[in-house]
């Protein structure tokens, strides 16, 4: 059975082969890692939704002075750019994916499961989540849906102990019902039909979930890792102002009855 180790090392070496530019491969490794990111130019901005603690993490992981980071005071967009002055390497790249907490069986963003409709209703962004207390391979996901309005409250890789697959808890039903609307409506994979598998369940600690390929998850590294790619194409696209504004506008005009219907 692979190690999560060998997760990160795979990752890390398809990212160093799959992209050319310096800056296009750190780009992709710290949306791997969780960082709402994107690539302007010669730089790399860290986008305004990003957590508070996210910017001091880009200052631990990333490799000074050979990448050199600016805090951006007053800017509506943007927190902070990323440049790679020096140049940077394929460990550079593993560091960056590796990094993080030490990874538990469940990783609780929130422990209120219970929102009521108001709260749920009165915020673009979902719950801001720290980059680093996230599994890397839904690390993005979990950010992702943030920007469209969805509160998560726990979250694993697959990897942990207890569940043998991918989840990410939902923050009650409101929670659950849009997140299952964003997916089915944004999935740029219709045909993965399997990665989207909605529950919910009143016995367990998170009642309301996304299970990830819960029947075609079975830890190997192949598959795992394919299962991992997807997601975090899903996520990239969700990403996208063009995808994710429109969505956060037709949930401001949805009402609590348009949510609970069937």
């Amino acid at each position: 059975m692979p190690r999560r180790e060998d997760l990160y090392y795979e990752i890390s070496r398809h990212i160093w082969k799959l992209f050319d530019n310096p800056i296009d491969k750190l780009t992709d490794a710290l949306l791997w890692r969780g960082f709402l990111v994107e690539k302007h130019e010669n730089e790399i901005r860290l986008c305004i939704g990003s957590h508070e603690n996210d910017l001091s993490f880009l200052e631990k992981i990333l490799p000074r002075p050979r990448v050199d980071i600016k805090q951006i005071l007053g800017d509506e967009s943007h927190r902070a750019t990323i440049s790679i002055p020096q140049g940077i390497n394929e460990g550079d790249i593993l560091n960056v994916v590796s990094s993080g907490r030490q990874p538990g069986p469940d990783m609780t963003e929130m422990k209120d499961t219970k929102m009521d409709f108001d709260a749920f209703h009165g915020r673009n962004f979902g719950e801001r989540v720290d980059a680093q207390e996230i599994d890397i391979g839904i690390a993005l996901m979990v950010k992702t849906l943030a920007l469209v309005g969805v509160f998560t409250n726990s979250s694993c890789d697959g990897f942990g102990h207890g569940d043998h697959y991918p989840w990410i808890g939902l923050n009650g039903e409101y929670n659950y019902r849009w997140c299952k609307k964003v997916i089915n409506e944004v999935n740029p994979l219709p045909q993965v039909d399997n990665l989207v598998n909605f529950t919910h369940d009143p016995k367990r600690q998170f009642p309301y979930r996304w299970e990830i390929a819960p029947h075609n998850f079975d830890r190997q590294l192949n598959e795992a890792t394919q299962i991992f790619y997807k997601i975090h194409r899903i996520a990239r696209h969700i990403m996208r102002p063009r995808v994710f504004e429109p969505l956060q506008a037709l949930k401001k005009r949805m009402g609590r009855d348009d949510f609970l219907a069937p």
